[in-house]
C-alpha cells in the first residue's frame, strides 16, 4: 500500500509538472503512459516504476497495449536491465509497423535491434538498426536519432569496422548537438575515442576522451565522467603511459556512480593490467582475480583477464597455472569470435544498401528503368569479380596455411634433432672424461691406452660434427621464427620440460643408489664380489631400473653369468679399472671381454653395434 500511494503521488506530481508536455498523445492514452514517456530520458527509474504499477492495457486496445510494450522495453533498457526475450517488443513492432507514425516505427525498430543484440543475434540487430537510422530521419526526435545511430556505430566498432563505425557516430553526434543533450554529446566523444583506438590513432583517441571528461565535469555528470576516465585509462595503458593510467583509475575510484559499479570488472582489469606492465605481479593478480568475481562481467573483459593472468604466470614461470589460463582464454576467445561475425555484418550492410537502392529504383518511371537495369548489370559484374577475387584469395590462404604447417613440422623436427644431438654430446663428454681418468690410472697398459685414445678422438670428432649440425639447426630455427613468429615455442617448452624430467629422474636414481647398501659397498670396496652380494645387486638393479636384469635375461637368454655381471657393471657406469678388481682380471681383459660381449649380443639381436659407444648407449637406454 505504501508503494502504491508513493507511485500515485508521483504520478500526480508528474502530471502537474509536465502538463503541457504530456498532451501530444493524451487523447487516446492513459495518463500513466503519457507521463512515463515524458520522464523516460531524465528519470528512467520513475518511468519504469509507473509502468510496472499501472494496469497493463488489454490486447484488444491495440494502440495502448503496443505503447505500453514499447515503453516498458525502453524503460528496462535505460535502467540497464538485461532483456533475454523479444516478446514485448515484437508486439509493439508488429503494431506500429502497420499503424504507427515515423517516431513510433523508429523507436520500435531501434529496440528490436537493441534486444536482439542483447540476445547475441548481431546479424538480426544490424538490420533493425539500419532501418531505425533511416526511419528516424523523418522525425524531430533527436535523442532517438542519437540512440539509433550510436548503437549502429558501436556494433561496427566492436567488430573492428572502423570506417562504418565512424560514419554512424558522426551522424549520432549531429543528433546529440541538435538535442542539446550534454550527456549524449559526451557519450559521442567517448565513442569517437573507441573508434580512434580501433584505428590505433592514439592521439585523437586521447583527445576525444579528454573532451568527454571535460564536458562531464562541467555538467557534473558522474556517470559519463566514470566512463570517460575508465576508457581513457585503457588508452594510456596501450601507449605505456602508466602514470596517467593510474591517475585516471584512482580518480575514478573516488567517484560514486552506477556506471562504475556496472563496470567494476573492467576497472579492476585495467588496474591489474597496469600493475602487470610495471612488473608488480602480486598486485596485478589481486585486481585481476577481483575482476573475475564481479557480476555482469562480459566475455570481452573475461578474455582479457585470462590473457593477463597467462602472461603473468609465464613471466613468473608458474607452469602449474599456465595451462588453466590458456584454456580459459581460448574458450573466451572462441566465444568472442562467434559474436563478432564481421563478414556477415558487412554483408548485411551491403544487402541493406542494395535493398534501399532497389526500392528507390522501383519507384522511378519508365525512363529510369534502363538506368536501373544497367546498374544491376554493373552490380552483378562487381559481385562476380568480387567472388573471383575472394575465391583466389581463399585459395592462396589455404596454400599459405599448408606451407606454414609444413614449416612448423620441419621446425619441430629440427628442435627434436637439436635436443638429441645435445644429449649425445653430453654423453660423449662424460665418456671422454671417464676414459681420460682411466688413462691416467692405467698408463702402463699400452694396448688399453691406445684403444682408449682412439675412442676419445672418435668421440671428440663426433661432438664437433654434432655441434656443427646444431649450429645449422639453430640458424634454421632462428630464420623460421623471424619469418613466422613464435609458432614453435610450444615445442621448445615441451622439450625443456622433458629434459627437466629426465634430469630429475637421473638425480633421484643417483640418490637411491647412494642410499642403497649394496651399491654403496660396491663403490667403496676393491674386493671381489661374492655370489650372494651379486644376487643382492641384481635385485636392487631390478627395483631401480624397472626390472632391468630380468628384462635383459628375457631378451638375451643365452647370456653367461660373467656376461650378465659385466652388463650390470656397465649399467652402473663403473670404470674398467673398478671392474677389473671386482672380476679378478686385468684391465686389458675387461676391454677384450666387453668387445666380445658386444659382438655376441650384436649377432643375437641381428643388428651389430657400430662401436663401443653405441653398445654402452644401448645398455644405458635398454627398454626390453
Amino acid at each position: 500500500m505504501g508503494k502504491t500511494r508513493y507511485l500515485m503521488g508521483l504520478l500526480i506530481l508528474i502530471i502537474i509538472g509536465f502538463g503541457p508536455g504530456c498532451s501530444s498523445r493524451s487523447e487516446k492514452m492513459p495518463p500513466e503512459l503519457v507521463c512515463a514517456e515524458s520522464v523516460m530520458y531524465e528519470r528512467p527509474d520513475s518511468a519504469l516504476a509507473i509502468l510496472q504499477s499501472m494496469p497493463v492495457p488489454p490486447a484488444s486496445q491495440g494502440l495502448q497495449h503496443a505503447t505500453w510494450c514499447l515503453l516498458m522495453t525502453q524503460a528496462r533498457d535505460k535502467n540497464n536491465i538485461h532483456q533475454t526475450s523479444d516478446s514485448l517488443i515484437n508486439i509493439a513492432y508488429h503494431y506500429f509497423m502497420k499503424h504507427g507514425d515515423a517516431q513510433r516505427k523508429a523507436m520500435a525498430l531501434h529496440y528490436e535491434g537493441q534486444i536482439h543484440e542483447d540476445m547475441g543475434k548481431a546479424e538480426t540487430a544490424i538490420q533493425f538498426y539500419l532501418r531505425a537510422s533511416d526511419e528516424v530521419k523523418k522525425t524531430k526526435d533527436y535523442r532517438l536519432g542519437f540512440l539509433a545511430n550510436s548503437s549502429l556505430g558501436m556494433v561496427y566498432a566492436y567488430r573492428s569496422m572502423a570506417d562504418l563505425a565512424m560514419k554512424a557516430m558522426k551522424e549520432a553526434y549531429r543528433y546529440a548537438l541538435l538535442a542539446n543533450d550534454s550527456s549524449y554529446i559526451a557519450s559521442s566523444w567517448c565513442y569517437f575515442g573507441r573508434i580512434y583506438s580501433i584505428k590505433s590513432d592514439w592521439e585523437n583517441s586521447i583527445k576525444s576522451y579528454q573532451k568527454a571528461i571535460a564536458i562531464s565535469e562541467l555538467t557534473r555528470d558522474n556517470e559519463m565522467l566514470c566512463r570517460g576516465l575508465d576508457e581513457l585509462s585503457a588508452i594510456y595503458l596501450r601507449v605505456h603511459n602508466y602514470e596517467s593510467a593510474f591517475f585516471c583509475l584512482y580518480k575514478l575510484k573516488t567517484i560514486d556512480s552506477s556506471e562504475k559499479k556496472d563496470n567494476l570488472s573492467r576497472i579492476y582489469l585495467e588496474i591489474g593490467d597496469t600493475y602487470r606492465h610495471i612488473a608488480q605481479y602480486d598486485s596485478a593478480k589481486v585486481y585481476l582475480n577481483k575482476a573475475l568475481i564481479q557480476k555482469n562481467i562480459n566475455i570481452y573483459t573475461k578474455r582479457s583477464i585470462y590473457q593477463c593472468l597467462y602472461l603473468i604466470s609465464k613471466e613468473q614461470k608458474d607452469y602449474d597455472h599456465i595451462t588453466e589460463y590458456v584454456d580459459a582464454y581460448i574458450t573466451c576467445r572462441d566465444s568472442v569470435d562467434r559474436l563478432n561475425q564481421t563478414k556477415s555484418i558487412g554483408d548485411i550492410q551491403a544487402r541493406y544498401n542494395q535493398e534501399k537502392l532497389e526500392k528507390k529504383n522501383v519507384q522511378l518511371d519508365f525512363e529510369h528503368s534502363r538506368l536501373l537495369r544497367n546498374s544491376l548489370i554493373v552490380l552483378a559484374l562487381v559481385l562476380l569479380a568480387s567472388g573471383v577475387i575472394i575465391y583466389i584469395y581463399q585459395r592462396r590462404l589455404l596454400k599459405n596455411e599448408r606451407i606454414i604447417q609444413t614449416g612448423r613440422e620441419q621446425m619441430r623436427q629440427y628442435v627434436l634433432r637439436l635436443q638429441d644431438n645435445e644429449d649425445t654430446i653430453r654423453m660423449n663428454e662424460n665418456r671422454i672424461r671417464e676414459l681420460s681418468e682411466e688413462q691416467h690410472s692405467q698408463a702402463d697398459l699400452i694396448l688399453t691406452f691406445s684403444d682408449q685414445t682412439k675412442e676419445i678422438e672418435k668421440l671428440s670428432e663426433n661432438n664437433k660434427a654434432l655441434q656443427k649440425e646444431n649450429e645449422q639447426l639453430q640458424s634454421e630455427i632462428i630464420r623460421y621464427n623471424n619469418e613466422n613468429g613464435t609458432g614453435i615455442k610450444s615445442h621448445e617448452k615441451l622439450i625443456r620440460d622433458n629434459k627437466a624430467c629426465a634430469e630429475r629422474e637421473k638425480i633421484l636414481l643417483m640418490m637411491a643408489m647412494d642410499s642403497n647398501a649394496s651399491f654403496h659397498n660396491l663403490n667403496s670396496t676393491l674386493e671381489q664380489i661374492s655370489d650372494d652380494q651379486w644376487h643382492t645387486i641384481e635385485n636392487d638393479l631390478n627395483r631401480l631400473y624397472n626390472a632391468f636384469v630380468t628384462r635383459i635375461i628375457e631378451r638375451l637368454p643365452n647370456l653367461k653369468p660373467m656376461d650378465l655381471k659385466l652388463i650390470c657393471m656397465m649399467k652402473l657406469q663403473l670404470t674398467d679399472s673398478f671392474i677389473s678388481h671386482f672380476l679378478g682380471i686385468n684391465v686389458s681383459s675387461v676391454v677384450k671381454q666387453k668387445r666380445r660381449l658386444r659382438e655376441r649380443i650384436g649377432l643375437d639381436l641381428g643388428e651389430p653395434f657400430s662401436d663401443k659407444h653405441s653398445f654402452e648407449n644401448w645398455i644405458d637406454t635398454f627398454e626390453g
